[in-house]
């Protein structure tokens, strides 16, 4: 298992899906999470943020890299992606985010490499993101644990919380309606 999984969203799973599809020198990489669509349209990430990551994953063995000779310019590092990093990556992949809030930035990274695998990985994913937030929506149902010296903020703020996770389950469920998942 990853060093990293005890993050609740790391960059690292990301560029770990990058490198599935073939090795890639740092730059590469960094072009690719820079553009304003797919990734870019979610997070940014300096590039001296991006390397430090790389030299991170090189050392928890998820990847690994070799200095590739050029004709007229410097040599360069060209990163591989390693039979550990693809087990961690297709872990995380995978598995729904814990919280409502990563449903933004770490949910959709996942839906984006998803997307790029075999269909059921992204029926799993959009599935077990269904029911972990109508989990979320069954914990937070107005009922007797709900305490009578609330203040109207806290009620508020409450009815918020619901109402964001009621639009998430309905997002899921347009996502698998238009992928043919039945999701009842």
């Amino acid at each position: 298992m990853s060093p990293m999984v005890s993050r609740p969203f790391s960059m690292e799973y990301a560029l770990l899906g990058l490198l599935r599809h073939g090795p890639q020198h740092g730059y590469q990489l960094h072009l690719q999470v820079s553009r304003s669509t797919g990734l870019g349209s979610i997070w940014r990430i300096k590039q001296s943020q991006f390397y430090a990551l790389l030299t991170k994953l090189e050392q928890a063995n998820l990847i690994s890299s070799a200095v590739q000779a050029q004709d007229s310019r410097p040599p360069r590092r060209v990163f591989h992606l390693t039979p550990d990093g693809e087990e961690a990556f297709l872990e995380w992949v995978q598995a729904p985010v814990t919280r409502p809030f990563h449903i933004r930035q770490e949910f959709i990274a996942k839906l984006f490499f998803a997307c790029q695998e075999a269909d059921s990985i992204v029926s799993t994913l959009i599935l077990r993101q269904l029911a972990v937030s109508r989990k979320w929506l069954r914990e937070n149902q107005p009922g007797p644990n709900n305490h009578p010296d609330k203040s109207v903020f806290d009620t508020f703020i409450h009815r918020f919380r619901r109402n964001q996770v009621q639009m998430i389950i309905d997002w899921l469920v347009s996502i698998a309606s238009d992928l043919d998942i039945p999701c009842s």
